[in-house]
């Protein structure tokens, strides 16, 4: 049997579940280095781990350099009718220990959406 015919019926559709809330609350044009980010970030905040824009590049593993403060930033701005649903998900703050750093933080936005995600993942 191959590793395709061990998915479970109930599996995809929790997975497409899964992928069309991505659509429906962060936009058709996210991509899964934002979905990852934005998981990421809240993992560290619930840890109550620092996590900055390096963090995140070393997560992603093959960016080019810069492209992490590039996602992020369309992650922070505030959605327009250019900006798509994704904005406005994290936010930054100066790190006090280090006011060369700026650590990131899930907003409200962004976890609501992290938790209709689940919902829809998991049928409810």
């Amino acid at each position: 049997m191959s590793e395709a015919e061990e998915l479970s019926s109930t599996e995809l559709r929790r997975l497409k579940a899964a992928l069309e809330a991505v659509i429906e609350e962060l936009g058709v044009n996210t991509t899964f280095r934002q979905v990852i980010t934005l998981i990421t970030i809240t993992l560290a905040n619930q840890a109550g781990k620092d996590i900055g824009v390096k963090d995140i590049s070393q997560e992603l593993g093959d960016l080019q350099p810069g492209a992490g403060s590039k996602l992020l930033k369309s992650m922070m701005h505030v959605e327009t009718d250019r900006k798509g649903p994704i904005a406005n998900t994290v936010r930054a703050e100066r790190d006090i220990h280090d006011l060369r750093s700026w650590n990131l933080f899930t907003t409200s936005k962004g976890i609501d959406a992290l938790a209709a995600i689940l919902d829809a993942a998991n049928g409810r």
